[in-house]
């Protein structure tokens, strides 16, 4: 039977099929191109095999996207949760069933989304009620909810609906590999397709798979009492499902394109210091000619040579190796210019000292934003885990507001030494401060600090001039004092 595409449930959006090559880009580079490097490192046209094959041998990738996800994934880790659910604090140890933890769970959600831009959670449950169970049966089969973080490029095909002015996911289909025997010893990867959609009474689960014929075939079926489909975009997006371009996908462009310039440096390189040998031959080249050995060489062999047998050993110059030189350590400008772009919305490498720190405070307001909508998203993550359980969600979630903090700079200790010289901020104060290494704040209030002033100094702190004049009588401390 001939279906078309959309009648399988392999369908994919064409919008995502768009997407597919950047996504493939900004996997390899993170993983350090391995196993990969043929597929950017083109073969030139008359190249040997053996040559290119050892020329790919030879090059190094030198990861620059891998350092920027991995470092904003742990910052992005200081938060807490208060008063999990039973059942979750139980599994929190081994949330997915594959023995990471709630926190190793959610930081590799971190790096997925920083990387694709967003990636999805499954909150699934895993066994069947299949009468009376022993302690053994819960370690090695449990009944329980678990979280799957599902890549972007997984979620093949969605359909929304809009019900009362909101967007409601009514189908997904979810590609995912597992493993089947194949054999005595042996096993297979097979793709199922599982497709979960809003049926009457809860979500519809079925997995699919396609034949050597093209035809599917339903691999199983399941019915839940859940009212909406458990998958979560990670982290919380109003745009979710959408196909813009990863933000970070410029910079692994750039990564690519230093790998190759690399490897064209590290070629002239070696040809410079390897020996060439120029055999010249009175006739033509004999099919298999003798060997020249000596060390690594390559070999010219020149036929029908004026001037007869001859061995010369040719010295290449490599003129152009500082010229791209130059150019590699532009490159990396432009690559260290996006990671920040990435991060601040800025290009720029050499910043003055305020667009410095106007860009760590962007660099904040960016990074906190997404720890906001990281919450939202382990909030409805939670709740989802309790609609399995039938528990009460009374989960609250808060982040560390010290940890993206701007720190102290030289010229914000002198600033706050001077208020302190003005007695109007308690030497308590003034050390808490030092000692945090963040200035933003006062960590009290300022009945608080009034009451800290009055202690230390015997008198009510003094109102802040409003002139030049109105300083005349403004007491201060002298170092001699002190």
């Amino acid at each position: 039977m001939n279906r078309k595409p959309h009648d399988l449930p392999n369908y994919q959006r064409p919008e995502l099929a768009r997407l597919l090559p950047a996504l493939k880009v900004l996997e390899d580079c993170y993983a350090g191109l391995y196993g990969k490097k043929e597929d950017y490192l083109l073969r030139n046209g008359q190249e040997p095999p053996w040559a290119y094959q050892n020329r790919v041998e030879r090059a190094t990738f030198n990861n620059k996207l891998k350092p920027i996800v991995d470092s904003c994934a742990g910052l992005l880790t200081a938060f807490t949760i208060a008063e999990l659910p039973e059942s979750l604090e139980a599994a929190q140890d081994d949330i997915d069933l594959s023995g990471a933890s709630l926190s190793q769970f959610l930081q590799q959600c971190d790096r997925l989304s920083l990387r694709d831009g967003y990636c999805f959670v499954l909150v699934g449950w895993h066994g069947t009620n299949d009468g009376d169970r022993t302690a053994a049966d819960d370690i090695t089969n449990p009944q329980r909810p678990y979280l799957k973080c599902i890549p972007r490029q997984s979620v093949i095909n969605w359909r929304h609906r809009q019900v009362e002015g909101l967007s409601v996911l009514t189908q997904v289909t979810i590609a995912m590999q597992s493993e089947q025997e194949q054999g005595e010893f042996g096993c297979a990867s097979v793709t199922q397709y599982h497709v979960l959609s809003l049926a009457e009474g809860g979500v519809r689960h079925r997995a699919w798979e396609i034949d050597r014929k093209g035809e599917p075939v339903l691999a199983s079926e399941s019915m839940s009492d859940n009212q909406a489909i458990p998958l979560i975009c990670y982290p919380c997006s109003e745009d979710a499902f959408n196909c813009d371009t990863p933000p970070l996908h410029k910079l692994a462009e750039l990564n690519i394109k230093l790998f190759r310039k690399e490897s064209i440096l590290d070629e002239i390189e070696y040809r410079v210091n390897a020996p060439t040998v120029v055999r010249y031959w009175p006739d033509e080249v004999p099919q298999s000619p003798g060997a020249v050995v000596v060390g690594a060489t390559s070999v010219i062999e020149v036929p029908n040579a004026s001037r007869g047998s001859k061995v010369e050993i040719l010295e290449i110059q490599g003129g152009g190796m500082a010229q791209l030189q130059a150019s590699i350590d532009k490159l990396k400008n432009d690559i260290e210019a996006e990671g920040m772009n990435f991060l601040s919305g800025t290009n720029a490498v050499e910043r003055t000292a305020t667009e410095a720190f106007l860009s760590t405070a962007q660099i904040k307001a960016i990074l906190d934003g997404y720890m906001s909508a990281k919450l939202s998203a382990v909030e409805r993550i939670v709740a989802l885990w309790c609609g399995w359980t039938g528990e009460e969600f009374v989960t609250e979630f808060s982040a560390d507001a010290n940890l993206l903090e701007q720190p102290l700079t030289a010229q914000d200790i002198q600033a706050w030494l001077g208020l302190y010289n003005s007695r109007v901020l308690s030497l308590q104060t003034l050390l808490e401060i030092v000692t945090s290494g963040l200035g933003d704040r006062i960590g009290h209030s300022i009945e608080e600090e009034i009451e800290r002033i009055k202690d230390e100094f015997g008198v009510e702190s003094q109102p802040p001039p409003t002139s030049i004049e109105d300083t005349s009588g403004f007491e201060t401390v002298s170092d001699e004092e002190e």
